[in-house]
């Protein structure tokens, strides 16, 4: 890499590490500190990475169970239908979307249903 500090050509290298040889080293310390410091970087990425998608996996099969007990419970479109209005209409805000208001009216049933059942 040539001399540090300036990356000149090193015509004598062996009387150049007599004279330098813990600069070389310091260099070398730093270049692998930066290594380390990368590959650590990199790696606590993948894990985070590997925690968020586990997280959203663990709600995507916890929404599907909720759905399909609500499903189970109410077998019927029109017997659903009127199940999320009426819980649709006790949420504290009205919602235009029609699936968020179903998702959120299907999550209060859900939390109605585990409350019944953890006392009962």
């Amino acid at each position: 890499r040539g001399v540090p500090g300036t990356g000149d050509a090193c015509h004598s290298p062996m009387a150049f590490l007599a004279r330098a040889m813990s600069d070389v080293m310091g260099e070398i310390h730093r270049a692998t500190a930066i290594k380390t410091r990368a590959i650590e970087e990199t790696r606590q990425r993948e894990a985070n990475e590997a925690k968020k998608q586990a997280e959203e996996l663990r709600e995507h099969q916890e929404w599907e169970r909720k759905e399909r007990a609500f499903m189970a419970n109410f077998q019927t479109q029109e017997s659903q239908n009127t199940a999320v209005t009426e819980w649709a209409a006790r949420l504290p805000w009205k919602w235009t979307n029609p699936e968020v208001t179903r998702g959120l009216a299907i999550s209060r049933w859900w939390e109605s249903v585990q409350g019944t059942s953890s006392t009962g």
